[in-house]
């Protein structure tokens, strides 16, 4: 899973070319976007037959794809203020000669965000619905965490009008019933379309 980071640069490149035109504000427009992740509680890994870790799976890893809409509240297209909801699929995997274990979730993001010159500063609250560990392919089931509630931080960079290079900082713990949190904390980097 972990090649999935391969496309990153495909898609910076593709946007690299997106027409950089400035349209009229409007009352809000689409996002989509991707972002590494990395962080969280260590929840399994592979090893060699020295001893040596290959990979590592994470509650706060690795891959996070995401769409939703900006809600303009403000009409002021170089200091605006917004409202972005977006819903995505977070995950991690590792993969050993005996099978695969994945961490997955879906999360739910409401971010305030306020758009200035050359930045774009975001705080807000993402729900995470389902964490699931599966660990069916070697025999050991799957774990359900509880939906988690969580704080994010994003910070956005624009390379042209429809996209900006993006920085993520989420707060979050994973428990089942009353047990004690699983550390599921991140950073992000990644890139967002508008459209």
């Amino acid at each position: 899973m972990k090649a999935a980071f391969k496309y990153l640069p495909l898609l910076l490149t593709v946007t690299l070319y997106t027409s950089t035109t400035h349209a009229a504000p409007t009352p809000g427009h689409f996002i989509i976007g991707a972002e590494g992740t990395f962080g969280g509680d260590e929840l399994g890994a592979t090893y060699d037959n020295n001893g040596n870790e290959l990979d590592e799976l994470t509650a706060g890893g690795l891959i996070h794809l995401y769409g939703g809409y900006d809600f303009l509240l403000s009409n002021d297209p170089y200091n605006s203020l917004s409202l972005r909801t977006s819903f995505g699929w977070h995950f991690d995997s590792v993969s050993a000669d005996n099978g695969e274990v994945y961490f997955d979730r879906y999360p739910l993001n409401f971010i305030l965000h306020q758009q200035f010159d050359n930045i774009d500063l975001g705080a807000g609250f993402t729900y995470h619905l389902n964490p699931t560990l599966d660990q069916s392919d070697v025999g050991q089931g799957k774990i359900k965490f509880d939906d988690a509630l969580g704080f994010r931080i994003e910070l956005g960079f624009p390379l042209n009008e429809q996209t900006d290079i993006t920085l993520s900082v989420t707060a979050i713990d994973y428990k089942i019933d009353n047990s004690d949190g699983l550390s599921g904390n991140n950073i992000g980097i990644g890139l967002r379309l508008g459209f």
